[in-house]
């Protein structure tokens, strides 16, 4: 009987390796176009790739794991930009739908009438005008 008692491997000698994921080989330079932040989220993956978990490297680095997740759905190794900010204004912006015939009398009741709010100056130009106004076009 040995040291470790008979169990299930015992007298049997047991070697363990660690095997590096299929994905975790080199990374491609780092091109200088890179932002800091791009940058940076690299050295997550490159973190993750050697075998480290998604847990681990959140803790390494101090991030969410929600954060990283994202990012890493968003990796494309042969593609280092897709780790860039994507821009984060709407894809479409509100118009101003004011015509020229309201802007004109609006700025008109605004030069009459100094210290009326938008909300007056909407019952006004009612009134004045026989049409309807909404507040967000007064005020711009």
């Amino acid at each position: 009987m040995g040291r470790w008692g008979r169990g299930r491997y015992s007298g049997a000698m047991m070697s363990l390796t660690y095997v590096m994921p299929a994905k975790a080989g080199k990374l491609v330079s780092v091109p200088v176009e890179l932002s800091l932040g791009a940058r940076q989220r690299l050295r997550w993956m490159d973190y993750y790739e050697r075998g480290h978990t998604a847990s681990q490297t959140c803790r390494y680095f101090g991030i969410s794991r929600k954060t990283f997740y994202q990012w890493k759905n968003r990796y494309d190794r042969w593609h280092l930009e897709s780790l860039d900010s994507r821009s984060r204004r709407p894809r479409r912006v509100r118009r101003w739908a004011v015509t020229l015939v309201e802007e004109s009398r609006v700025v008109a009741l605004r030069k009459e009438h100094l210290r009326y709010g938008k909300k007056k100056l909407q019952v006004l130009y009612r009134q004045i005008y026989r049409q309807e106004i909404s507040l967000w076009k007064i005020h711009r």
